[in-house]
């Protein structure tokens, strides 16, 4: 999930090393007024797939922002446990 102030800016999510098996899913933008004066664009993405095998890994997700202003990317490394019941 990432999010951005704003009024209606495009967020797009990419995640990398992800293990074998799973994939970055659909993603939806969502805005909420209810924060004015500072609104928010607020994107969500569901990671899903069925993982290979157990472990940790890092995985490294980016949110990228297009305004008048150029290009802006924050990235992120997030340690994912995969582990079977």
């Amino acid at each position: 999930m990432a999010s951005t102030q704003g009024s209606h800016q495009n967020l797009e999510m990419t995640v990398a090393n992800l293990p074998e098996g799973l994939t970055l899913g659909k993603c939806r933008q969502e805005f909420d007024s209810k924060l004015i004066p500072t609104p928010n664009t607020l994107t969500k993405c569901v990671i899903e797939g069925t993982p290979a095998k157990d472990g940790l890994y890092q995985i490294k997700v980016s949110a990228t922002n297009k305004n008048n202003s150029g290009y802006h990317t924050v990235e992120k490394i997030i340690d994912l446990v995969v582990s079977t019941p």
